[in-house]
């Protein structure tokens, strides 16, 4: 016949054993995933073209060394109000996207926003773009001739007919 472990020994066995455990699993889960906090870097982003005058090219230097990029938009809006957002998409080096041009007459303002893996999100600084037609100005080395020219000729002419009203008028 063989004795039973005592109460308190089995108590020791079964403690020793959760401990062990959760030192295991707490060594695996450690070295095994990091929690990413860490946002996404946007280095650096910009416009190439006349956004006036036709279609332009954005693009973003966006890079996550924890988890990773997840995905990363251009925003246009105008007067506060988003008007479109352009997916931009990975080339091996930066984030690009083809943007239509913008309309005549407005304010708008462009920024780029970047979220990793881990949900984290970045926020770049705006450009802001005015589309408004300045008014032409005559250039007056083309007009000023004829305009002087035409005033004096008036001016001759509006002579010529009082003097020959006047005598016309002695006479």
């Amino acid at each position: 016949m063989t004795a039973e472990p005592s109460l308190g020994c089995r108590l020791r066995v079964v403690v020793t054993a959760l401990i062990a455990v959760v030192l295991t699993t707490s060594l695996l889960v450690g070295s095994c995933s990091a929690v990413d906090t860490l946002r996404p870097e946007i280095s650096a982003w910009g416009i190439e073209g006349n956004p006036q005058v036709a279609s332009f090219r954005a693009w973003a230097n966006v890079s996550d060394p924890q988890s990773g990029v997840r995905n990363v938009t251009l925003f246009v809006e105008r007067r506060g109000v988003s008007l479109h957002n352009y997916s931009m998409q990975f080339n091996g080096s930066l984030y690009v996207t083809e943007v239509p041009r913008l309309e005549a007459n407005s304010t708008y303002a462009l920024y780029v926003m970047a979220f990793d893996m881990a949900n984290n999100s970045a926020t770049s600084y705006r450009i802001n773009i005015d589309t408004h037609v300045p008014p032409e100005i005559p250039d007056l080395t083309v007009t000023e001739p004829w305009v002087v020219g035409s005033s004096l000729v008036l001016a001759l002419a509006t002579i010529a007919v009082t003097y020959v009203y006047d005598r016309r008028r002695r006479s």
